[in-house]
């Protein structure tokens, strides 16, 4: 082979190499925050109070990026995007075969609060930029970075990007397990492929549930129990089946004029300060039904705000967990959107031996906020909640399936091709 081919031929390779993905080493390909400074990210479906980061492909629908940065001043920040496989591996296609438009956008929206005793500027951007679109459904990661360092990674968030071509009906129903049957929920699922003729959908075809918004405990693993022409059931007693749970605690620090709802004081130091009454373990009481919303929050203030976005300030909320026994196996965490769904030491339980109960605290912008107490092991990444909330059949929950589907002629893509949204209260669809 001569000297100009071989040139021409490691140009080309280069030329490729340039135009693939690229992101940074330190890049997680979970929710997460990087920054103490970051605080009270969201992202959802522009325009919903509590809209999921779920899209449907080829529409006008769009996301919504919002959070606060707590400095006075204006930082320079830019998202970017990874297309990702089912399990959240980041797949190997070129940024030019999954999005449209240019990456590394600036964030350009941004207002500074307002009287607020915690200074900062709240930032936001809608996914995809002006005159951008998606060209594969599928699951993304956005990244947001600070100064034009791509390192500097301050946030990553991940949304999905539907196209329902399979169409996807979810069935809940009691467990049949043995001693499971008022603890636990089971999701059965009828996948019609529609046009789709799928040669091997044991191997073709990936099945995720989710529960109330949690990756922690999502089923990845299903497989057809029986497969009829085009029908696709998968019916088990397995990875199919979760933890009731309870409904979410609540509280309200949307007012300082009279103690809101599950707020014993109200203090004032350098910040607000909301100190929350005494949770107990509800492990052994009766299911109770209480209206909540899933672990999500809803950033307000009452005291007179023209705009949350900037006018609610930030406050210490300390919360008590009556848990007399100290355990050595692992810890505690307050879980929810208000943690961003993960357990970090910021949202870790403290135990007090002498006053035999565990204490933390967090810094959180005025609102609505649900929670639950999740239970870490030691050397584990498996959260429970059992513990402290119990598990009832009984609780509302909310149910997420996402239907991926590698087909011959995308062979390196994991297509988000069907999607579904249940609630166990009244079995109810919606988003199919």
């Amino acid at each position: 082979m001569n000297k100009k081919l071989i040139g021409f031929l490691l140009g080309i390779l280069l030329a490729l190499s340039s135009m693939a993905q690229d992101w940074p080493s330190n890049l997680l390909f979970t929710d997460s925050v990087y920054s103490e400074q970051l605080k009270t990210v969201q992202l959802g479906r522009k325009g919903e109070k509590f809209g999921d980061p779920v899209i449907r492909f080829q529409t006008n629908e769009t996301l919504t990026l919002a959070f606060d940065e707590l400095k006075p001043s204006v930082s320079t920040f830019q998202w970017a995007l990874v297309y990702c496989n089912a399990d959240w591996s980041p797949s190997d296609l070129f940024p030019n075969q999954f999005y449209q438009g240019l990456q590394d956008e600036f964030i350009n929206q941004y207002q500074r609060s307002f009287s607020t005793r915690q200074p900062y500027v709240h930032y936001q951007a809608d996914i995809p930029g002006k005159n951008n679109q998606f060209l594969l459904p599928g699951n993304y990661l956005l990244y947001v970075y600070r100064d034009g360092t791509k390192s500097d990674i301050v946030i990553s968030k991940r949304f999905m990007v539907y196209h329902p071509i399979f169409s996807v009906k979810p069935i809940l129903r009691r467990t049949t397990q043995a001693g499971m049957v008022h603890y636990k929920q089971a999701i059965d699922l009828d996948v019609n492929t529609g046009p789709e003729e799928v040669l091997n959908p044991f191997d073709q075809i990936k099945i995720v549930i989710r529960q109330n918004s949690r990756w922690d405990n999502a089923s990845t693993s299903l497989k057809p129990l029986y497969v009829r022409d085009r029908l696709l059931t998968y019916q088990y007693e397995g990875d199919n089946v979760f933890d009731g749970s309870n409904e979410f605690r609540r509280f309200d620090i949307r007012t300082t004029r009279f103690k809101p709802e599950r707020v014993a004081d109200i203090g004032l130091d350098s910040l607000l300060i909301f100190k929350l009454l005494e949770d107990q373990d509800r492990s052994y009481l009766r299911y109770s039904l209480d209206q909540d919303v899933n672990g999500r929050c809803f950033i307000g203030q009452l005291d007179g705000a023209q705009n949350p976005d900037t006018d609610a300030d930030y406050a210490w909320v300390e919360f008590t967990l009556n848990f007399p026994d100290r355990t050595a196996e692992g810890d505690f965490f307050v879980f929810g959107e208000l943690s961003n769904w993960n357990t970090h030491p910021a949202n870790k339980l403290l135990y007090d031996p002498l006053r035999k109960r565990y204490f933390g605290k967090l810094l959180l912008k005025q609102g609505l906020y649900n929670y639950l107490y999740a239970f870490k092991k030691n050397n584990s990444s498996q959260l429970e909640t059992i513990i402290t909330e119990g598990a009832h059949e009984q609780t509302e929950n909310n149910y997420e399936v996402f239907v991926y589907y590698q087909d011959l002629k995308n062979p390196r893509a994991d297509r988000l091709v069907g999607y579904s949204k249940i609630n166990s209260l009244n079995n109810s669809q919606n988003r199919n």
